[in-house]
């Protein structure tokens, strides 16, 4: 149910990346060694993480790896919440049902992060 959540968020936002699942990667590991061999298995030489992560990530774990670790602060999204004041992080389904079809453009508007990571084509 929850992956099919998320490939319902991601086909109603008309975002075209690919879901892997870890199960089928056939890896045993925890911590960043789990984060780095995914990459090797997915071949990335980049992972991005959110910027409070920093702390808990093995840099030289990356590094010894040649995967460069990328930091991304994400944005606060304001747009029009049915009820009362605006209550900011919530889930991108309470972005869907307060605006519906205008839910992408406000995502992809200006300079936003998710432009630029996530823009189809």
């Amino acid at each position: 149910m929850n992956l099919r959540t998320i490939e319902h968020a991601r086909e109603y936002l008309e975002i075209g990346t690919r879901i892997v699942l870890l199960s089928k990667l056939g890896i045993d590991a925890r911590g960043s060694r789990l984060l780095v061999d995914i990459c090797r298995a997915l071949e990335a030489d980049q992972f991005l993480a959110q910027s409070g992560a920093a702390k808990y990530l093995d840099q030289n774990l990356f590094a010894a790896a040649g995967i460069e670790v990328l930091y991304l602060k994400y944005p606060e999204w304001i747009y029009p919440q049915l009820w009362g004041d605006f209550i900011a992080n919530l889930s991108v389904f309470d972005l869907i049902f307060n605006c519906g079809r205008r839910s992408r453009d406000i995502l992809f508007a200006g300079d936003s992060p998710a432009k630029q990571l996530y823009a189809p084509g």
